[in-house]
């Protein structure tokens, strides 16, 4: 039976577990439909809905009047893939740090995972302020319990990260992924 330790043991098996971390960008509350609501819709660039009565898409509309509710489907769309992908991420770094496979890749895997938790970060402060900074994996009852940072802090680890990251990836890849 395949543990948390021994999957991350795996060369094969890290690179899917930073595919992971990759995966919620393609999520369709993530930064396809929703990117665009809060940095487009939330300004004067567009209007939501096109007819009169304002009828169509509610929630796009609550977020054009910059009425933020927890309960609008955008923004808890947002919110739980950018923390789903936060949470991948820190699986990576938690679990890869002593994975025996060769040492350029680990490296490598881990500042991408770095890398993507500061993007998602980034994201998150600039679209609700401070939230709450999680860098290692929560037990269940600290889901709940873990208060919002300043944002500040939240860009403080998010430079952190990113610096981290341009440490060891390189400027480029090759189009054959080498």
């Amino acid at each position: 039976m395949e543990t948390t330790a021994t999957f991350y043991s795996s060369e094969d098996n890290a690179v899917q577990a930073v595919t992971a971390c990759y995966s919620i960008m393609v999520y369709r509350g993530s930064f396809s439909r929703n990117f665009w609501a809060f940095g487009d819709v939330a300004s004067d660039d567009t209007e939501a809905a096109g007819e009169i009565g304002g009828v169509d898409q509610p929630p796009m509309q609550r977020i054009d009047q910059m009425l933020h509710v927890p309960t609008n489907p955008y923004l808890f769309e947002y919110w739980r893939n950018l923390y789903e992908g936060i949470n991948n991420c820190n699986l990576v770094l938690e679990n890869l740090t002593g994975a025996e496979f060769d040492e350029n890749i680990r490296n490598r895997l881990m500042a991408e995972a770095l890398f993507l938790r500061g993007m998602y970060y980034f994201y998150l402060n600039i679209t609700f302020g401070g939230v709450p900074l999680v860098t290692r994996i929560l037990i269940l009852d600290e889901y709940y319990s873990t208060p919002r940072n300043t944002i500040a802090e939240v860009l403080h680890q998010v430079q952190e990260d990113l610096q981290a990251a341009a440490s060891v990836l390189p400027d480029t890849y090759s189009a054959s992924g080498d």
